[in-house]
């Protein structure tokens, strides 16, 4: 099985192979099990916004949300080592990425990154905490493109 299951269910076409190698260099930089693997869903803000108000009781779109699942409702051996469930929509990245002067790319594996950090437990409730997961989204994000020359 690969270590990152991706869906896309719009029409934004979506490297998945540098979100498959931005996912390995993760878990080397993050140190996370090699074993463990990660669902990614990309959507459209109708699957986003019904998520949001289903999980969090908010009626609006966002553009990323995370589920961690490790050792959670497990079915069968492949799942006890699904890290968890990422949520992009990719209408609001390509809309993120204009107003923050990023590629579309940029802003992708910034949301990914965003993810894969709560699935680790990194919250970002208060500023402080906000500020800390951003910086590190951004490092991380900067060290994959300069190292893969993207």
């Amino acid at each position: 099985m690969n270590s990152l299951l991706i869906k896309n269910s719009t029409r934004t076409q979506v490297d998945e192979k540098v979100l498959l190698y931005f996912f390995e260099f993760l878990k080397n930089k993050l140190k996370i099990n090699k074993n463990y693997w990660v669902a990614v869903y990309l959507v459209g803000e109708k699957k986003i916004t019904f998520l949001k108000d289903k999980f969090f009781g908010i009626r609006q779109k966002t553009d990323v949300i995370a589920f961690p699942l490790l050792g959670n409702f497990v079915e069968n051996e492949e799942e006890k080592n699904l890290l968890g469930e990422i949520f992009i929509c990719l209408r609001v990245a390509q809309k993120q990425a204009k107003l923050n002067n990023n590629s579309f790319l940029e802003e992708l594996l910034f949301l990914f990154a965003h993810g894969i950090l709560h699935l680790l437990g990194f919250d970002d409730r208060n500023s402080k905490d906000q500020e800390k997961m951003l910086e590190l989204q951004k490092k991380l994000v900067n060290s994959f493109l300069e190292k893969n020359k993207i």
